[in-house]
């Protein structure tokens, strides 16, 4: 048995040259070369995951003002080693990254960071897909799309004493903020 190693992926073959002596023949040596070709495969996979969420108003969940962190791992899933692998993730900061050569099994890791915004919250979510290339190798993008909820701040107010007007006091009523730029034009 022989077990196919990397030099023999790269070079796409495998050569072996069986040889049999015998003090019986008088012609020498025996000899025969079999050439096996190797086949080689270029394949990658991707996946987009948040990372972390620094929840600045510690509600648990993605809201507005919300610095995430995404991260976008592509792996070689080929048996030969893939160059210039170029991650992207158009959304994030920094919204690429560059990995000289990525070997079987390995991976080339972007992580990038984005902050969630009213518009994130009005669409319920943020969409956005990671892709990856290999230079000349793989020149189709390899896509993950990832929908991560964002919920509108809800936030209660809590009226703590009579100001002449009709009602309980000590009521608690629901109060949701939309914080919008507005910028006007002299």
């Amino acid at each position: 048995t022989y077990t196919v190693t990397a030099a023999d992926v790269a070079r796409g073959t495998i050569s072996n040259t069986g040889t049999a002596t015998s003090n019986q023949m008088t012609a020498g040596v025996s000899s025969n070369t079999v050439t096996t070709p190797v086949a080689t495969t270029t394949a990658m996979s991707v996946t987009k995951v948040l990372a972390g969420n620094a929840d600045g108003d510690g509600s648990g969940d993605v809201t507005p003002g919300d610095l995430l962190t995404f991260k976008v791992t592509a792996t070689n899933t080929g048996n030969v080693v893939l160059n210039s692998v170029t991650v992207n993730d158009p959304l994030t900061t920094p919204s690429s990254t560059t990995c000289t050569a990525v070997r079987a099994g390995a991976t080339c890791v972007l992580s990038g960071t984005y902050t969630a915004t009213a518009a994130d919250a009005a669409r319920g979510s943020i969409s956005n897909t990671g892709s990856a290339t290999a230079a000349g190798q793989i020149t189709t993008p390899v896509t993950q799309t990832l929908n991560t909820p964002v919920h509108a701040l809800n936030r209660t107010i809590t009226i703590a004493g009579g100001d002449g007007q009709s009602g309980p006091q000590n009521t608690v009523l629901p109060l949701q903020l939309l914080v919008s730029d507005r910028k006007s034009v002299v």
